[in-house]
């Protein structure tokens, strides 16, 4: 039997782990169904170093031959990928490499160019493409499997299926070289067409009992973003959309969701939904199985489709499922209501996360969000009314930048008691806003792209300087911002020749002010990285 071992890549290590490999759960879940046999690694829960990786693979391996170790994560990984996979290749001679995910979607033909042990990425969705290059582990065919780009050498690689004509560590070497001196062609096969919804419909749950949850995931399953969230004990992530309605500049769905691929091609927005049945009927199969008391939706567009959500809110309610498993979503400000708000707290929904990123409309316009200032203003107003907590996640270090633009989110925050330290805003791969400013971005990192991508381990932290502020001007400013200190900024404003006008700030009535016991959406990295 084909034998397949995920490795999930560790990311913020500073951080507990919070959230399961939610698509290597999903590929588990198929192989496993389509008759192979499947381990996961995950680095992450258990904060694997590398020779702990190491040590864990070849006593698996020697067991029995690993045909295909899979290696996935967000852009912000490249770095951890990056040394791994030579060791693996090391260690696991004959196994077959494939990078999957956030970043290998993002610089897939750079991924490949840059880690010559690197076999094969797949890119954008992967459980039907996935599924076919297991199908041609045997006859190395992989010139009809949608999706990836790997490596033309493979053709003459037998892998481990092949007992008798396995590569020698001599051959393996010098095929190593060869790719490393970019003598070995990379095949680019055309992109595979996005799943429907009737199919993401068609897909099983993650594989739950192949990831840690007992040992890591249920002990960290309290969350900072409402009372019953801190509370929960056993919790579960579900992520029930694909793409996104919208076109944010900074956004990783450009790639992920098919608008944006890396070939340049550049499709309509895509969002597609599984069904609110089949969403409530994994949280009734969880519920069941293994007592969840919390979930947190992890999609982008939760609130988007409103006849979904109160959907969700019904069968939740006819499921028996309200009062025993709490939840909480994302949400954009321009899509909620009085009606879907009043519904959403009856039926167990205790906190909203609004992506504002700047209460400053020009800033706003710039990124392309979808909403305005006043959504802003009117969604935290009826969401605290309605009995939920929001959490508000901002950015700092947009392009067009300002002491004004800065000083209006900050007056925001002032107006409605928001505690919040924003994210530098990060031009990830592949995005627009990578795009519009490559060269200045690149110019920061001696012209050196994967220096660039190495440094985007931690999405806490300042990465590049877009805006025509000096460094230590932006740092300050943050810091400013954080405390609350209008004042300062508008005496350095003043200071570098610029007057900002100001009418007294009205904090609102405090039955109105939100709790903000968050710095950004739960789903936060995975938008962003």
């Amino acid at each position: 039997m084909t034998r397949i071992m995920f490795v999930n890549s560790p990311i913020l290590l500073h951080e507990p782990a919070r959230h399961i490999p939610y698509g290597i759960g999903i590929l588990s879940s198929l192989a496993c169904r389509s008759g192979f046999e499947v381990g996961i690694l995950d680095a992450n829960a258990f904060r694997l170093n590398r020779e702990l990786i190491r040590r864990y693979l070849k006593s698996e391996a020697s067991e029995k031959p690993i045909d295909l170790i899979g290696i996935s994560g967000l852009v912000t990984t490249y770095g951890f990928q990056k040394e791994i996979i030579p060791w693996i290749r090391k260690d696991l001679p004959n196994t077959l490499i494939v990078a999957g995910g956030g970043c290998a979607s993002s610089v897939p033909r750079e991924m490949l160019e840059w880690v010559p042990e690197l076999d094969m990425v797949c890119i954008g969705e992967g459980e039907k493409t996935f599924i076919d290059i297991l199908k041609h582990l045997e006859d190395r065919d992989f010139g009809t499997v949608e999706g990836i780009y790997y490596k033309a050498d493979l053709l003459d690689w037998p892998g481990t299926h092949h007992k008798h004509h396995k590569k020698s560590e001599r051959s393996i070497r010098q095929m190593m070289a060869a790719r490393a001196r970019g003598e070995v062609e990379i095949i680019e096969n055309p992109l595979r067409p996005l799943m429907t919804e009737k199919e993401l419909n068609g897909l099983p749950y993650p594989a739950w009992n192949l990831l840690p949850m007992e040992e890591v995931y249920f002990p960290n399953s309290p969350l900072e973003l409402s009372d019953e969230a801190l509370q929960c004990k056993r919790r579960i992530d579900v992520i029930s959309e694909r793409g996104c309605l919208y076109q944010c500049t900074f956004c990783h769905h450009n790639y992920m969701g098919g608008d944006l691929m890396p070939d340049g091609t550049r499709l309509e927005p895509s969002v597609r939904w599984q069904s609110a049945r089949y969403v409530v009927d994994m949280i009734k199969y969880a519920r069941i199985k293994m007592a969840i008391d919390f979930v947190s939706f992890l999609d982008e567009n939760f609130l988007a489709n409103k006849q979904r959500a109160l959907e969700i809110c019904h069968l939740l309610e006819e499921e028996e499922l309200v009062g025993v498993v709490k939840w909480g979503c994302l949400g954009g400000p321009q899509t909620i209501d009085a009606e879907l708000l009043s519904r959403l707290k009856e039926t167990g929904c205790t906190y909203i996360s609004y992506g504002f990123e700047s209460a400053n409309k020009h800033r706003l316009k710039e990124i392309r969000k979808p909403h305005t200032v006043n959504q802003m203003q009117k969604a935290l107003e009826m969401t605290i009314k309605a009995g939920i907590t929001p959490i508000t996640a901002f950015m700092v270090g947009y392009a067009g930048e300002t002491f004004e633009s800065i000083y209006d989110t900050v007056k925001f925050w002032v107006r409605n008691g928001i505690q919040c330290a924003p994210f530098f805003i990060t031009p990830y791969p592949s995005t627009e806003l990578f795009e519009k400013n490559k060269e200045k971005i690149l110019s920061q990192y001696d012209g050196d792209y994967q220096k660039f991508v190495e440094a985007l381990g931690d999405p806490y932290k300042y990465i590049v300087n877009l805006t025509s502020f000096s460094v230590p001007e932006i740092l300050g400013l943050r810091d400013l911002m954080v405390t609350h200190d209008l004042k300062r900024i508008r005496e350095y404003a003043k200071s570098q020749g610029v007057e900002i006008k100001d009418e007294e700030t009205t904090p609102v009535p405090r039955e109105l002010e939100p709790t903000n016991f968050g710095e950004g959406p739960i789903g936060d990295l995975e938008r962003r990285s």
